[in-house]
């Protein structure tokens, strides 16, 4: 199975939210971030202290740290738009390298990724996602949805449709 490639916003949503298990769980073994994703994280934990799992997250395994990148994820990341920071570069070019899954929520990300032709998951799939394997209950997965909106600024409107899944699921 392709490895996931998280990038600081997806990976705050779900910390933020004390939701990460969802990630452990629908990703086991597969869920990867660059160093430099890690450290654009470690600079905010002065404002966001439950951040600071981070490290926990890298000791206990569940998320592996990409420390090196290759001469072609270089060159392409040094080629990809100004806008992009690098950490969001070398999550591209690391999942464009390495035919990874990127999960992000960054619009301008997304459409760089699109451009490669990577694969992409956000926070909205991987709710659903959890909520087809049983993992949550579809009103929890809007509970925590709802949640991220409020204590990780997370911006959607979507909302799972429960009634529909519901009659998919008989």
């Amino acid at each position: 199975m392709k490895k996931i490639v998280i990038d600081a916003c997806t990976y705050s949503n779900f910390v933020r939210t004390k939701s990460f298990w969802i990630l452990e769980r629908l990703f086991k073994n597969r869920l990867t971030m660059t160093y430099l994703v890690k450290k654009e994280i470690e600079k905010g934990f002065g404002n966001y202290p439950q951040l600071r799992v981070l490290n926990t997250h890298i000791e206990e395994g569940f998320i592996e740290i990409i420390s090196e990148l290759s001469e072609q994820e270089l060159s392409l990341m040094t080629n990809l738009p100004r806008g992009l920071s690098d950490a969001d570069k070398s999550c591209i070019s690391v999942a464009n390298g390495r035919k990874a899954i990127i999960a992000s929520d960054d619009e301008n990300v997304i459409k760089e990724a699109k451009k490669f032709g990577i694969s992409l998951i956000d926070t909205v799939e991987i709710i659903f996602m959890a909520v087809q394997k049983g993992l949550l209950e579809c009103s929890i997965g809007n509970e925590i949805l709802d949640k991220m909106g409020k204590e990780a600024n997370f911006q959607t409107k979507i909302r799972l449709n429960c009634d529909r899944l519901k009659e998919k699921q008989k």
